[in-house]
């Protein structure tokens, strides 16, 4: 039998004009050959002076406005359905094989993402860009056909503190149902608890993720904007904030307070 001249050790197959005899059609496809070329390049990247190195940065602006232009355009490819069914393809299969579930996958992402939000003169810290998401979110949040998808999707379940007021509730009102699953919408708000026969309604607000530091407004302020928002659809609020939940007969006393009130 033989031998690649190439030196993978695999069969030859073809021959080409040169008189070599090669395991693959396509000599670039050969392993050794495959192997050669990695490691020339990652030569060629290791250098400092390398023109590689210096030309990189100018490469990644140049593409990174070229992309942006790309999907501005009306016609371009990456808007078609074609391009668009490959891509939910590609992801498909990277799912199947654990790509996104890999340690080393999620790693590398985080890595990332440290390093994109830590840089201040970042675009994903930018104004714009805040304004930009949060306008695209409110028009999401009103639309019903997104929403059902969003909460059919997530398939979201009580946390620890949800199932604390759930057991309060069940001894007190009956007629609460637990919404916190997105399951129930007000003007594009999700609330954590309704019942739609008194026309209230409960949110529970953890303590980091109503902080000051991410929505920008203080706890007095806040809770202000989520009862005013409540109120011109109707509804009465009570905000029970997470900490509170260390006395469990406080926060029973609350609602039924709540709840008497006309």
């Amino acid at each position: 039998m033989r031998r690649c001249d190439y030196g993978c050790g695999n069969e030859a197959k073809y021959q080409f004009k040169t008189g070599n005899w090669c395991c693959r059609k396509n000599v670039t496809q050969c392993p050794e050959i495959r192997r050669k070329i990695t490691e020339k390049v990652n030569n060629l990247y290791a250098e400092k002076g390398s023109t590689y190195n210096i030309k990189k940065d100018e490469i990644r602006v140049k593409r990174s406005i070229s992309l942006k232009n790309a999907w501005k355009r009306d016609n371009s490819k990456w808007l078609n359905e074609e391009t668009k069914k490959k891509q939910r393809l590609s992801n498909l299969l990277s799912r199947e094989k654990g790509v996104y579930s890999s340690i080393d996958y999620k790693n590398k992402l985080k890595e990332i993402h440290k390093k994109i939000w830590s840089n201040k003169e970042s675009s994903y810290n930018s104004l714009s860009r805040k304004n930009k998401i949060s306008e695209t979110m409110k028009k999401l949040y009103n639309d019903e056909d997104y929403l059902r998808k969003l909460q059919k999707g997530l398939k979201m379940k009580p946390n620890r503190a949800e199932k604390i007021i759930i057991s309060i509730l069940d001894n007190i009102d009956k007629e609460f149902n637990f919404c916190g699953n997105f399951s129930e919408w007000i003007g594009g708000k999700n609330p954590d608890f309704i019942n739609k026969k008194k026309n209230k309604v409960i949110e529970l607000f953890g303590e980091y993720w109503h902080s000051f530091d991410r929505i920008g407004l203080t706890k007095v302020e806040h809770e202000k904007e989520r009862r005013d928002h409540f109120k011109k659809y109707g509804y009465e609020t009570l905000i029970i904030w997470e900490a509170e939940l260390r006395n469990e007969e406080q926060i029973k006393n609350k609602i039924i307070n709540f709840l008497g009130e006309k």
